[in-house]
C-alpha cells in the first residue's frame, strides 16, 4: 500500500515537471516570435501611402498673377474660378468691377512686401518656400503645373528677384492680361489663367526652358504660369 502511494506521488511529480517544461518552452517560442517581429520593422507600405502616390493626389497650389497663394492650407481648395474672383474683388479697391493698372500694381507692391520675410528687398527660392510653407500639406509634395510667378522675374539667373524685377514683371503681366488694351482688367480677361493652370511644368523652371521670354509658342509667362 505504501509502495503504491509512493509510485502515485512520483507519477504526479513527473506530470507537473512535464507541464512546467512545456510551459517554459511555449514562453520561449512566443518571445522569439516577438523579437523577429520587432526586428522586421513595419510591413510593406500600402500602395496608396507611397510618396509618389501621395504627391500625385495633392493638387498644385494656385497663385494670383502677382504670386499670392490662392489655395492650400487655411484657404482650402476652392475652384480656380472662385479663387481668382476672390483675389480680383479684393484687389479691386474701388469696387467698380474692373482692375485698373494702379490697382494691379498696388497689389503687386503689397504682395512683394508680404513675401519679403527678411526685409532684404529681394526674394530667393528659400524665402519663397518659407512664405508658402503654411499653404502646403506637411510631408507631401504637390505637383507643379506652371512656371513660378515670382522667380520667373529673375531674368539674369542671379537666384534672386529684386523689387524692381518683380514690379517690372507685374507691369508686363498687366499688359499681357489686358486683352482689349483699355487699361483695365475685367474678370473675363483672367479666364486664361485657369486654362493655363492645367498645363504642368516643373516649379522654378528657368524661362529659357519653357518657351520664349515673351510667350511665343509655349506656356504663358508673367502671370500665366501661376500654379505650382
Amino acid at each position: 500500500m505504501v509502495r503504491d502511494l509512493d509510485n502515485l506521488e512520483d507519477r504526479s511529480v513527473n506530470i507537473r515537471r512535464s507541464l512546467l517544461r512545456e510551459a517554459v518552452e511555449a514562453a520561449l517560442v512566443l518571445a522569439a516570435i516577438g523579437v523577429l517581429v520587432a526586428c522586421a520593422g513595419p510591413g510593406r507600405p500600402d500602395p496608396d501611402e507611397r510618396p509618389g502616390r501621395m504627391a500625385a493626389s495633392i493638387p498644385a497650389l494656385l497663385y494670383s498673377p502677382n504670386g499670392e497663394p490662392l489655395t492650400g492650407g487655411p484657404l482650402g481648395l476652392p475652384s480656380c474660378k472662385l479663387a481668382t474672383e476672390v483675389w480680383f474683388e479684393r484687389a479691386d479697391t474701388n469696387h467698380d468691377g474692373r482692375l485698373d493698372r494702379e490697382e494691379f500694381m498696388a497689389d503687386a507692391r503689397a504682395q512683394f512686401l508680404r513675401m519679403d520675410l527678411d526685409g532684404q528687398g529681394y526674394l530667393t527660392s528659400d524665402v519663397l518656400e518659407r512664405y508658402r510653407d503654411p499653404y502646403r500639406q506637411r510631408g507631401r509634395t504637390a505637383q507643379s503645373s506652371g512656371i513660378d510667378p515670382v522667380m520667373s522675374a529673375d531674368r539674369n539667373f542671379r537666384g534672386k528677384v529684386t523689387r524692381e524685377d518683380f514690379l517690372g514683371q507685374a507691369t508686363e503681366t498687366f499688359a499681357r492680361l489686358d486683352a482689349d488694351h483699355d487699361g483695365a482688367l475685367a474678370k473675363a480677361e483672367l479666364e486664361p489663367l485657369c486654362a493655363n493652370a492645367l498645363q504642368r511644368v516643373p516649379d522654378h523652371q528657368p524661362p529659357s526652358q519653357s518657351g520664349a521670354p515673351n510667350g511665343g509658342g509655349g506656356k504663358r509667362r508673367h502671370g500665366g504660369g501661376w500654379a505650382g
